[in-house]
């Protein structure tokens, strides 16, 4: 909600051209006289509640103005929070009203006198026209202010800076700290108006004066220097001591001098206080890309953000460490493997190989030549010694994908490598001894099997020492338009497609389906759709519905397909998932299915799904 604050500014000097950005919103910068950039100060009151106190401001254009709140919280003027600015310009004309928009907010800045402060970026309004051309003028035609008190030559000085300041004799002593106090003050000229002893004590209370926040050079002309004199002007840091008489030339180089070493000094530190933000701002970067580095390899692949992702997230991040054998158990096409790679890279054993095997996906006798390797001669074809994955992997972690397809005499050499670190190669009498992790998955009941002595009860105990259960897809609806858009943007790259993307309609179809086939099943379809997409067009609902419930179906129940036709196609999905499963092969995709290869076999031609005999 917006807060309408009242603040009185009073214009005190330096003009600065500048651009107020923060994000898409950008402040009107005058290009053509960027060369001159000068910085402006000015004190803002800003009464009424909230009281943001005394504050100041640093630039000022025909956009807007940067301003610093010394005493102000960010909950004071959040984003959006509307200024009602008075301006008090030096030209002696009436204050001018303009109100203004909080565009963006630095909650950690700090004011001239190294104090925090909240930075404000505020945007005229637009519709005063009249008031803005003022400032504009008011921009174009600033002039820096010299203040002389005590010079013995003013006609000097006036032929001197007249056409580079606006020169302003004051006459005594509080009139000058007045003037100084608002800031409007870009040098001192100083003389002294009586004695050389009263002059020095002067520019004494002037240096020592801490009320002032912006305290401008001094240039102290007089007739001889002394000791004391010296002291002062090597305490304070700001002023000059110039020998009476001056020549024009000299005169008027040495406040131009003075003036320009000012603003620099000012431009210096503003500059510093942007370097010490855009610093902060890659630090912050650079702390969260390390971040990301370091964690996900950690779970490199799996996204979402749902409570049963957090959860296998948690678990991940608690099992790395240890040596332990895990189980990871999940339908077909949940990311058991990812689940698997990331446990590998947050382990101790990360700079170590990790490999897999589909256990489906060979024959006993290919299966057990592939873990644990063959000797020369072991079988028609082995030409050579052959070291199996075990072997390859000694010192870091083993992945056995669908351990529930292993034949039993694979299961007994398995178990006497979690036992004992021993192994055999096929054709070879010679023990070997290996170390490594053990990560298997499944998407069987392993417990059903052991029921059924199917599966080896010891062996399914040392594998389910830790179990990690990935959701299906139709469980974490949530997190589906972060894997969609994560797709989206991968398979774009990799084919090279200009896809706009998804329509808000085609995301609540995808949202609707089942998933049978899992994480694994919307990736494939959203490759089919990256592909089917028109150039430069989105994904739409037309386009979705035919990718993923075929041509037609869902578009309106009276031309729906029959009873037959959705069994047909539910058993053509299925069977399709379980092929892609065990590699092809459709005697393990038999097996799991529990018929026989020849019945499914028939089915695979008759439903026109390939497959490996």
């Amino acid at each position: 909600m917006d807060k309408n604050l009242s603040a009185v500014i009073i214009c005190t000097g330096d003009v600065n051209f500048f651009t107020i950005a923060r994000g898409e919103t950008q402040m009107p910068y005058n290009k053509a006289r960027r060369h001159a950039r000068t910085p402006l100060y000015a004190r803002v009151e800003a009464p009424g509640e909230p009281a943001l106190g005394t504050m100041y401001s640093w630039n000022i254009s025909e956009g807007g103005l940067y301003l610093k709140a010394p005493d102000a919280e960010v909950a004071d003027a959040p984003l959006g929070t509307t200024l009602d600015l008075q301006f008090a310009l030096p030209d002696g004309g009436p204050p001018l009203r303009l109100p203004g928009e909080v565009v963006w907010v630095d909650p950690a800045v700090r004011d001239h006198r190294g104090h925090r402060a909240v930075g404000l970026g505020v945007r005229f309004l637009p519709g005063h026209a009249a008031a803005q051309a003022q400032v504009r003028r008011f921009v174009e035609s600033f002039r820096y202010r010299v203040v002389v008190l005590g010079f013995p030559d003013m006609a000097l000085a006036r032929r001197a800076l007249g056409d580079l300041f606006h020169l302003e004799e004051v006459a005594g002593e509080q009139q000058l700290h007045d003037m100084e106090a608002t800031g409007q003050v870009g040098l001192i000229l100083l003389g002294h108006p009586g004695s050389a002893a009263e002059g020095e004590a002067l520019l004494r209370r002037i240096t020592a004066n801490a009320e002032v926040e912006r305290q401008p050079p001094i240039i102290y002309c007089g007739t001889a220097a002394t000791r004391e004199l010296e002291d002062v002007v090597t305490r304070s840091g700001r002023v000059v001591y110039e020998k009476l008489p001056l020549e024009l030339i000299e005169l008027r180089t040495l406040v131009q001098r003075s003036v320009e070493a000012h603003i620099l000094a000012f431009e210096n530190e503003r500059l510093t206080a942007e370097l010490e933000r855009a610093l902060e701002r890659l630090r912050r970067e650079n702390q969260y890309l390390r971040g990301r580095i370091t964690e996900p390899t950690r779970l490199e692949g799996l996204y979402g953000d749902s409570a049963a992702m957090r959860r296998v997230y948690e678990m991940v991040e608690r099992v790395a460490p240890i040596t332990t054998s895990v189980m990871i158990v999940g339908e077909t096409g949940t990311g058991k493997d990812l689940v698997a790679r990331a446990i590998h890279a947050l382990s101790a054993r990360a700079h170590r190989p990790f490999v897999a095997q589909n256990c489906a996906a060979l024959a006993e006798s290919l299966l057990d030549s592939e873990l644990f390797g063959h000797a020369r001669g072991a079988f028609t074809g082995a030409v050579g010694e052959r070291p199996g994955l075990f072997e390859v992997a000694d010192g870091g972690t083993v992945f056995l994908d669908e351990v529930g397809e292993m034949a039993a005499a694979m299961q007994a050499k398995l178990l006497r490598v979690l036992q004992d670190g021993e192994m055999r190669r096929v054709g070879s009498t010679r023990v070997r001894r290996v170390e490594v992790r053990v990560l298997c998955a499944t998407h069987r009941d392993l417990e059903q099997l052991v029921r059924e002595r199917r599966f080896r009860e010891d062996l399914f105990y040392r594998l389910r020492a830790f179990v990690i259960a990935l959701p299906p897809l139709r469980e974490r609806r949530g997190d589906l338009p972060v894997l969609a858009m994560h797709f989206l943007d991968r398979l774009v790259k990799k084919h090279g497609r200009e896809v706009a993307g998804i329509t808000a309609e085609a995301m609540r179809l995808l949202e609707e389906h089942a998933w049978p086939g899992n994480v694994r099943e919307l990736e494939h379809a959203m490759e089919r759709m990256v592909v089917l997409c028109p150039p430069g067009a989105k994904i739409d609902a037309a386009l979705v519905r035919e990718t993923v419930t075929g041509p037609g179906e869902g578009d309106d129940p009276a031309h729906a397909h029959s009873l037959d036709d959705a069994v047909r196609d539910y058993e053509r999905k299925l069977i399709t998932a379980e092929l892609e499963r065990v590699g092809g092969v459709i005697a393990q995709a038999a097996r799991a299915l529990g018929v026989d290869r020849t019945t499914l076999s028939k089915r695979c031609k008759r439903l026109g799904i390939s497959g490996d005999s």
